[in-house]
């Protein structure tokens, strides 16, 4: 990796707290990383999975790809798969990793990323965020049309039982219902009969959605603040957007008390150690 840039440099240096809190960044990955929007971590493979949208989001320029990058933050497969339109959110189910593609789902094989499958979206405009159950069924966002789409027994479409919400974008199964990130803040919808109700009111939008226990949730909103945040209230872990540094879709890895954080325009993936 290259060396650092003053700005992490002095976060290494003087790690920050907030309410009791601490964030202390421990590293970056090289600016190889073209437009990133989502990372992943998979446990089974011990690494991480970057989307690439390389490009503007919205266009179809078959340039969008797929890195594959060490726990440590060095780039293993700069263009692991490739093909791809402007990828974004992820989830992995059998060996199998699923990436929204503007209109499209693609499913790309873990050990074969050449052999991938896409699943149109009818009427869909801007997928974003990925969450799938714990029996396999996937549920995509749509920015673009407040929709969810859900993925199941091959057959992929709008989900119909939720009405179109204010913006949704980042996702989360989490004990049998699917959280929703919008404009508004976070909801919760229950797979088999729709109901949907609010969990945290929060404005700004949601971006990276992770459960960190105790009813609480990590939170991005793109522009740069990442946030604690929960129905009594939330608070700052950082914000760089005045670094004008984005805070795209992240993961969060619980038994290491690591937080990855996709930069997207300064295309980086960044890495903290933080405490709650």
């Amino acid at each position: 990796m290259k060396s650092l840039p003053g700005f992490f440099l002095f976060l290494l240096l003087t790690a920050f707290t907030s309410n009791a809190q601490i964030v202390s960044p421990i590293w970056q990955t090289e600016r190889v990383l073209k437009v990133p929007e989502s990372v992943l971590y998979d446990a089974s493979l011990n690494c991480l999975f970057v989307s690439n949208v390389n490009g503007n989001p919205s266009e179809k320029n078959g340039k969008g790809f797929i890195s594959k990058v060490s726990p440590d933050g060095k780039i293993i497969d700069l263009k692991f798969a490739t093909g791809l339109n402007a990828p974004k959110g992820m989830a992995i189910y059998q060996n199998k990793l699923y990436v929204s593609d503007i209109d499209r789902l693609a499913e790309i094989s873990l050990t074969n990323p050449k052999k991938i499958k896409f699943y149109e979206a009818p009427k869909a405009q801007f997928l974003n965020d990925v969450a799938i159950s714990q029996n396999g069924v996937l549920y995509v966002s749509d920015s673009g049309t407040g929709r969810i789409y859900k993925l199941e027994n091959g057959v992929f479409g709008i989900w119909g039982k939720v009405a179109p919400l204010a913006g949704p974008n980042g996702l989360l199964y989490e004990k049998g219902h699917l959280l929703i990130g919008t404009n508004d803040g976070i909801f919760s919808a229950d797979p088999v009969s729709g109901k949907v109700e609010k969990l945290v009111s929060l404005s700004g939008g949601i971006d990276g959605l992770k459960a960190v226990g105790n009813g609480k949730y990590i939170v991005s909103d793109w522009k740069g603040k990442v946030q604690v945040v929960s129905a009594t209230g939330q608070s700052v872990l950082f914000d760089t957007t005045d670094k004008k540094i984005n805070a795209a879709d992240l993961d969060y890895i619980p038994s290491k008390d690591v937080l990855l954080v996709p930069t997207f325009a300064d295309n980086r993936v960044m890495a903290y150690k933080i405490k709650l």
